[in-house]
């Protein structure tokens, strides 16, 4: 990685960082014509084992395409927002060392998709690498309350692992005890949070998709573990035409999932 500047960050990102655990960056992204294309690009890629992977929820008619991964080597445009070095610089600033790609996924929260259950997600991660993570989420379509938009709770990050059902969700019983906030974006806004913000999202009510693009970093000492990370989920939750037929991925797929509507169905 090239050698990242030292910058000052404004004090109202570093209070809402160390209080809420959230960085907000509005228009990060400033050409929304060129970043919808590439979503809508990507979201028209046909399904290929071996190479990007495509998760959908629902069977059948309902089937509906949920999320893409692993798409950067594919799909240069991205990689060129993960590799970005004003994001790069203001990642190194708050892990106090330059940051390594994890992962990037885009979600698909399509017309009627349904939401994504409380959690933290730093149990999908620390079985891996024990380490905090920073996930950059950066909105490709406006997102609000209607839609599915993210939620979280702030001031969650400061609570270190909270207790979890066996799909590493949050228990039920604890999400009315916290305060949540919507968070309210548009086409191209960046938000950092911690992997230890405890979030969550509702379905999309409305009759438009809501897509976000996730890229997480590790701090560089702790290796780059982009590759084993997408080489262990292929082997535990294939993509869709990786699958094979009848078996239930339910068994396998761990903390490969966490708090998603991923179908685990072969």
């Amino acid at each position: 990685m090239s050698k990242l500047n030292s910058i000052s960050l404004p004090s109202s990102w570093l209070d809402q960082w160390h209080h809420e655990g959230i960085l907000y960056w509005p228009k990060f992204w400033q050409n929304s014509s060129e970043l919808l294309a590439a979503a809508d690009a990507i979201e028209s890629l046909p399904e290929i084992a071996g190479q990007w992977m495509q998760y959908f929820e629902g069977e059948g008619p309902s089937r509906a395409l949920c999320r893409i991964e692993n798409f950067i080597e594919y799909k240069p445009f991205w990689a060129t927002i993960a590799e970005d070095t004003r994001l790069l610089n203001v990642l190194s600033e708050l892990m106090g060392e330059p940051p390594t790609l994890f992962k990037e996924k885009i979600n698909f929260k399509l017309a009627g998709g349904a939401g994504f259950k409380a959690h933290q997600d730093a149990p999908a991660f620390t079985g891996l690498v024990d380490t905090s993570f920073i996930t950059a989420m950066l909105t490709l379509d406006s997102a609000d309350e209607l839609n599915g938009a993210l939620e979280y709770a702030p001031g969650s990050h400061r609570l270190g692992l909270l207790p979890q059902s066996g799909d590493m969700t949050l228990l039920n019983e604890l999400e009315d005890t916290f305060e949540w906030k919507t968070l309210v974006v548009e086409t191209g806004d960046l938000v950092l949070f911690s992997s230890l913000l405890l979030h969550r999202s509702g379905p999309n009510r409305s009759n438009a998709q809501r897509r976000a693009a996730f890229f997480t970093y590790n701090p560089e000492s702790m290796g780059n573990w982009r590759t084993t990370y997408f080489s262990q989920k292929r082997q535990a939750l294939p993509p869709d035409c990786e699958r094979i037929p009848g078996v239930d991925y339910s068994k396998t797929v761990g903390m490969f999932n966490v708090g998603n509507p991923v179908s685990l169905k072969g």
